[in-house]
């Protein structure tokens, strides 16, 4: 028998109406707090505290040897 706190998600869900990547955070989130599991954490400057976020700053190397930097975007858990 499914609760009423996973109906009241599963429908709440359903009626959204928007881009997909503005609904993410607010949908993990509420999908954590009814799994009852953490949410993920603020992000930081320090990398490798990053390993449950929603966003992370990545190194990434250009081809032409010049350093630059991008966000992994959505839901981040890495076993870092």
């Amino acid at each position: 028998m499914i609760s009423d706190a996973v109906n009241l998600f599963i429908s709440r869900w359903q009626a959204a109406d928007g881009k997909e990547i503005a609904n993410t955070q607010p949908f993990i989130t509420e999908l954590c707090d009814l799994l009852g599991v953490e949410r993920p954490r603020p992000a930081s400057r320090n990398p490798t505290e990053n390993s449950y976020a929603f966003e992370r700053m990545t190194p990434r190397t250009m081809r032409w040897s010049r350093s630059a930097s991008t966000r992994n975007r959505g839901f981040t858990a890495s076993l870092v």
